[in-house]
């Protein structure tokens, strides 16, 4: 059931991702701390490290590959999600979480800058291994995150 309160987070931070492009700090450290405090009310000490191997783990993956280049809100919400999720689910999300993400990059380019832009910026992006530029996704990241969230979630519960 826990699982489940990241939701209304998730919710608010979407509108504010959507209106301003930024989700902001007091949507996305409380997540963290709540993860971090289910998760050790659920498992003790055991819960607490898991919690961390989770943001660590968001971590890492967004900063190797730069197909992703979130902003950093984005990025807090997915160490939230991380943070209430154990070690045994956080495969599924990252799977969902890199499908959602390069899906939606690229959706959002063609239908920002059209298809001949997108091919245009795919080579190049595809020479330089991803560091051509920096703005090739000013994307709203949040519901992608969300729809990532809630389908590791139904997974798990089936």
């Amino acid at each position: 059931m826990h699982l489940l309160l990241p939701i209304p987070f998730s919710i608010i931070a979407c509108y504010t991702d959507i209106k301003t492009g930024k989700i902001k700090n007091y949507i996305t450290y409380p997540l963290i701390l709540l993860g971090i405090f289910f998760n050790c009310l659920n498992n003790d000490f055991q819960g607490f490290t898991r919690s961390l191997l989770g943001i660590f783990a968001v971590f890492l993956v967004t900063s190797l590959i730069p197909v992703f280049k979130l902003g950093g809100g984005d990025l807090k919400l997915a160490m939230g999600y991380a943070a209430f999720l154990n070690y045994e689910k956080m495969l599924t999300f990252f799977f969902f979480f890199i499908l959602f993400t390069v899906i939606g990059n690229i959706v959002c380019f063609i239908c920002k800058e059209g298809f001949r832009s997108f091919l245009s910026e795919l080579k190049q992006e595809v020479k330089t291994l991803g560091l051509y530029k920096t703005q090739f996704n000013k994307i709203v990241g949040a519901p992608f995150l969300l729809g990532a969230y809630i389908i590791t979630i139904l997974m798990c519960l089936l």
